[in-house]
């Protein structure tokens, strides 16, 4: 997988790849925020729950076990549950509307992008 040798990479980088990254993003940084790098992860979010039938939610199930330890694979469904979890957290009620704006949020998207956090 193309996020597997990203995250080589940058696990390999370590200083000198702070201290580039410093240097290029100074200006976009808050001051007194250090750039560090250490145990990157990779996330793909891939489908929606209603889109797999069995031997797909089970073959999702699989890879998503086998890539745990360098990246999270989830669904936009798992996404849009993980950002409801979050904003309970701050005192947001979970309602209808929430649920309505996230999911209008990734509706009609298949494949979103792999993100190095």
């Amino acid at each position: 997988m193309q996020a597997e040798k990203y995250l080589f990479h940058l696990s390999k980088w370590e200083k000198n790849g702070e201290d580039d990254s410093q240097r290029r993003k100074r200006s976009e940084l808050p001051t007194g925020l250090k750039i560090k790098i250490s145990n990157p992860k990779a996330m793909l979010i891939y489908g929606r729950d209603n889109e797999f039938d069995e031997q797909q939610k089970l073959d999702f199930e699989i890879i998503r076990r086998k890539y745990a330890d360098m990246m999270d694979i989830i669904n936009y469904d798992d996404l849009l549950r993980r950002i409801e979890n979050i904003l309970s957290r701050f005192s947001y009620p979970s309602s209808p509307l929430i649920s309505n704006f996230l999911a209008e949020i990734v509706d009609g998207y298949e494949f979103f992008a792999v993100l190095i956090v």
